[in-house]
């Protein structure tokens, strides 16, 4: 029997997002009862997709409801993990760094820009006047040169660190910041009440932010270099 005239999987259950009504031979023909043209309408969830990829070798093994179970390729499984922080987390987080690692903090959320390129980020790479930065291509982690706009708040860091190092923008005393995510910030973080963050971790809420506020993703694509 071909599949194609009632194979058709479908969520059943919206609340959870990725339930199905339990399978057996006598009410399996509702659950899969058409096929969509465009493919398999998949469930959210990796224990949904092989509940409902076990139903159609059933069908052909148990039932012989189909000659043979198509294959389908199953879509891969975001692996990196994701963590960004609200509005009001991350200004209690400002509120318990020094000074020079929230103006750090304060730039990032305005730019995306990884530790690195904050860290080691030098005057001969900033126009104040034109409202721009740029990371050179041998700094940047894809070897391109990354092109930064400097909204109001980046604009507002920068003019705060005006005067105290010749060549780099962010220092602690005097000379040049090493490395940002280090004890104070750690520190920081348990006082603030955050816990499972990083540093990196600010690029993802910068991009988060960018999303809810309706940034195209290949114009975000574009700014994170």
């Amino acid at each position: 029997m071909n599949f194609r005239s009632y194979a058709h999987f479908w969520c059943a259950d919206k609340k959870s997002g990725c339930g199905v009504y339990p399978l057996s031979q006598s009410n399996n023909r509702k659950t899969l009862r058409r096929y969509c043209s465009d493919g398999w309408q998949l469930c959210s969830g990796l224990g949904g997709r092989f509940h409902w990829y076990t139903h159609l070798r059933r069908a052909e093994r148990e039932w012989d409801w189909l000659e043979r179970a198509p294959h389908v390729r199953m879509l891969p499984q975001a692996k990196r993990r994701i963590r960004w922080l609200t509005r009001e987390e991350a200004h209690r987080l400002l509120t318990e760094l020094p000074d020079h690692l929230a103006a750090m903090v304060r730039f990032t959320l305005a730019t995306g820009l990884r530790e690195a390129n904050v860290v080691k980020l030098d005057w001969s790479q900033v126009d104040l006047e034109r409202r721009c930065a740029w990371i050179h291509a041998d700094q940047a982690k894809a070897r391109k040169a990354i092109p930064v706009p400097l909204n109001a708040e980046a604009v507002l860091v920068l003019r705060q660190q005006e005067g105290k190092h010749p060549e780099r923008v962010f220092t602690y005393k005097g000379k040049p910041v090493t490395k940002a995510n280090n004890h104070a910030w750690r520190k920081a973080l348990v006082r603030a009440g955050i816990e499972d963050f990083r540093w990196h971790d600010l690029r993802h809420t910068w991009a988060s932010w960018h999303v809810q506020q309706g940034t195209p993703l290949h114009v975000l694509q574009e700014l994170g270099g």
